[in-house]
């Protein structure tokens, strides 16, 4: 086999919204996944007043913000909080915790590590002005995969950057426009890469 070119659906809406029907990757974005759990004190909602309360869910708002904050700040970086969980729950209760998850990423593993640190320590101010615990808990991380000049005999893969050089050419051969974003993970190219030139096409 001289290579391979994984066909992948676009998962996200930049092809679309451009009105373009492919797009080459250059890089597969690096991911760290976290949990991130803010811990106060749960209190009544009618008898302990503003200036003595130690609400996580408050602190993990203001958190929740700041991530988001910082991806708009950082060209290139998303952050993204998809689950979220309050104790005790009830309605006339003050929070005394609450858990969130935390997505980051980017194509470039330097940006991405200083997010993340930058986020802690905004997540710690955040917790010490608030008078609540932060706990910080990364549970996987991926490298980034940049295209490179030859296929790794390692893991990570790499993309080819000669197998993904000739797409453009392709592209304008069959009067198809093109768009470098980058990419979520496809496995398949990933796993390829470690023993031919391999490059992701996405369709949207």
């Amino acid at each position: 086999m001289l290579g391979y070119c994984e066909v992948h659906i676009e998962q996200g809406p930049v092809l679309e919204a451009n009105k373009l029907p492919v797009g080459i990757v250059t890089a597969i974005a690096g991911q760290s996944r976290l949990h991130v759990d803010f811990t106060g004190t749960a209190g009544h909602a009618g008898t302990v007043p503003m200036a003595l309360r130690h609400d996580a869910l408050c602190a993990a708002a203001e958190f929740v913000l700041a991530a988001e904050a910082l991806a708009q700040a950082t060209h290139g970086l998303v952050a993204t909080v998809g689950q979220f969980a309050v104790e005790p729950g009830a309605s006339n209760v003050i929070p005394g915790q609450a858990r969130l998850s935390l997505d980051v990423r980017h194509q470039d593993d330097a940006v991405r590590e200083d997010a993340l640190a930058a986020l802690y320590q905004h997540g710690q101010r955040i917790a010490d002005a608030r008078n609540v615990v932060l706990h910080w808990h990364a549970h996987s991380s991926h490298p980034a995969t940049p295209a490179i000049s030859s296929s790794a005999a390692y893991w990570p893969a790499a993309l080819s950057s000669a197998a993904t050089r000739r797409l453009p050419c392709l592209a304008a051969q069959a009067t198809t426009p093109s768009r470098l974003p980058r990419s979520c993970r496809p496995r398949c190219s990933l796993c390829a890469a470690k023993a031919v030139s391999a490059t992701t096409l996405p369709r949207p």
